[in-house]
């Protein structure tokens, strides 16, 4: 016990030790300046937390504005730094930021440099509010409404809920939809999980009900009746179930928008039920089933209940959604199987697992009318090949098992590899368990970077470059062939202002002068920040013509936009790359 003790007290001498070593150095230089809000007559923001952080900081250092909105920064050694600023009410913006969600620009400090006179101004949130009645005219309570705005995810422009979920009016029907970026918002309504079908009867049902109570006679079941089932459908402002007719609501800079009232209707719903059937015809139970609405945004489905969207099969592979508003829908079976692989098959020294995948997929309309349908589950696809290494300086990696083959779905990205025994010692690879559809190969060697070592050149899989554009796979491929070169493209130089100094500030977009190219995660569309010296380098580009801009201000994958790279085209520098070829071009800001 003692020897523990005596052990445990030499470690901790041994870490303080080591943290008194890395003191922070106490400089002469200082960084201060004034919060205030972004208003046409600016006013000093109080109480706003002002984050410091760089190189020569140990830990981030923090100031709250005083009454004048000022802070400051003492004792601060050379170095380059980056400050952040948040406050309640308003949008956190970077020291430097064109736009409040932007990136910042660094603060350069020299030793005893004192830069004092810094100004961050922060934009305040605005709100959407009003009221939802319900199809008799009355406010309605526990309604679901979503704010809707454009994003690029995974290189595509996507409508997609601001919050992540819906709000709930309260109980007189009133919302309110605050912490607003300035910017174009679609505004939707639809019902809760208290909010879900009603079951109705027709009026011969009640006046059949109304005589027999009247005769005495206990009225006839519910199953006996023609009742129908409806439910509310969800709705875009002003009153549309369309996307396309719905009204682009326009937010200013810190406008609290009232009166953006709604009114949700009754729809007829319908009853979807079905089979699902193993290869050999027997019923398929504990199978998972999805619903899911085609060609509207992904939110829209938080408006219904989770029994409604994915379910499983019963014992006799049986599946059923109630309460479904018209529309169009997709509905998907999947049951995935893993099972270890022997290392005689992997070729590697470690057992990998493979995936068993039966899947099935139908898509139906509905309009009021109960659907059946029917889901016969088929086996994934297989996709084969071998890797070539095409080296001038470099030996292809000693364990091939290690490298990386991959699927990538338009839309989100899925990597099949690794433990699904994408390669073997011998160079080849299988990828298993795959559906049918649109997807690119995506390839990687362990220890690779984005600037040296082994680079993915192509994927041919039916004379198509899978590396650039979606193929169509509809059945097994066995002749897929992945190259991989260390000696790619590079593109470099620097970005210079008129008088010829360095300009940092600036985003470097490359993309393909082949508008065919343009798309979600093309490997032809690359974007680049420069460094503090403004320069920028470029590597693995593919061969061919290229158009190259300097941008002040990008939103996140906005340079896979195809109307984005439209307007930075006539603007633009053109370059032809050859195979291997390294490439300087310098950008002059005009």
């Amino acid at each position: 016990m003692t020897s523990r003790v005596v052990c445990a007290i030499a470690v901790a001498i041994g870490l303080q030790t080591v943290r008194d070593v890395r003191q922070e150095t106490v400089g002469t230089g200082q960084i201060a300046g004034i919060v205030t809000t972004e208003d046409a007559q600016p006013r000093p923001l109080r109480f706003a937390s002002v984050t410091l952080s760089g190189d020569p900081l140990l830990s981030p250092r923090l100031f709250v504005t005083n009454s004048d909105g000022r802070f400051s920064f003492p004792k601060l050694p050379a170095g380059q730094y980056t400050m952040q600023v948040r406050t309640s009410g308003y949008m956190p913006k970077n020291f430097g930021a064109k736009r409040p969600d932007g990136p910042g620009v660094s603060i350069v400090l020299a030793d005893g440099q004192r830069a004092t006179d810094l100004s961050i101004a922060l934009t305040r949130w605005a709100s959407i509010s009003g009221i939802v009645y319900d199809q008799n005219g009355e406010p309605l309570e526990n309604a679901s409404v979503e704010a809707l705005a454009y994003s690029m995810r995974t290189g595509i422009r996507t409508l997609g809920s601001v919050y992540g979920k819906a709000i709930a009016t309260d109980d007189r029907g009133i919302y309110r939809y605050a912490g607003l970026a300035p910017g174009d918002y679609y505004l939707a309504v639809g019902p809760s999980e208290s909010l879900g079908a009603i079951e109705t009867l027709s009026s011969s049902d009640v006046d059949r009900a109304l005589q027999q109570l009247s005769a005495g006679t206990r009225p006839a079941a519910t199953g006996a009746t023609s009742h129908s089932s409806v439910t509310y459908a969800p709705t875009y402002f002003p009153g549309t179930s369309e996307l396309a007719s719905a009204t682009k609501i326009t937010l200013a800079a810190g406008e609290d928008r009232a009166g953006i009232d709604m009114r949700l209707q009754l729809v007829p719903a319908s009853h979807i039920s079905g089979t699902v059937t193993m290869p050999d015809g027997s019923p398929a139970s504990n199978i998972s089933v999805n619903l899911t609405l085609v060609d509207v945004p992904n939110s829209i489905d938080l408006f219904r209940s989770a029994d409604q969207s994915a379910g499983r099969t019963d014992a006799s592979g049986r599946f059923h959604f109630s309460g479904v508003a018209p529309g169009r829908y997709d509905i998907k079976a999947q049951r995935v199987a893993r099972q270890a692989v022997p290392q005689s098959s992997t070729g590697s020294a470690t057992p990998a697992i493979s995936s068993d995948l039966l899947w099935a997929k139908t898509t139906v309309a509905v309009n009021g009318a109960d659907v059946d349908v029917a889901l016969p589950l088929q086996g994934g696809l297989t996709l084969s090949g071998h890797l070539v290494f095409d080296g001038t300086t470099l030996k292809p990696p000693s364990d091939l098992s290690a490298v990386t083959i991959g699927v990538a779905i338009p839309g989100y990205v899925q990597l099949l590899g690794g433990s699904f025994n994408s390669a073997k010692a011998d160079g080849t690879f299988l990828l298993a368990a795959i559906a049918a559809g649109r997807m690119r190969l995506t390839a990687r060697v362990p220890g690779s970077t984005a600037t040296t070592g082994w680079f993915p050149r192509s994927a041919i899989v039916n004379g198509v470059d899978a590396f650039d554009a979606p193929v169509d796979i509809a059945q097994n491929t066995n002749d897929i062939v992945v190259t991989f070169t260390d000696h790619p493209t590079e593109l470099a130089g620097a970005v210079q202002t008129p008088p010829g100094e360095a300009a940092s500030d600036y985003f470097v977009i490359v993309f393909s002068t082949d508008r065919a190219q343009w798309g979600p995660q093309s490997r032809r569309t690359v974007m680049a920040r420069p460094t503090t010296a403004g320069a920028y380098r470029i590597v693995n580009l593919p061969p061919g013509e290229y158009f190259i801009a300097a941008v002040t201000d990008v939103m996140p994958n906005e340079w896979f936009d195809s109307e984005f790279l439209e307007q930075l085209a006539p603007a633009s520098l053109r370059i032809t790359l050859a195979e291997s070829e390294h490439k300087n071009q310098d950008i002059r800001i005009r």
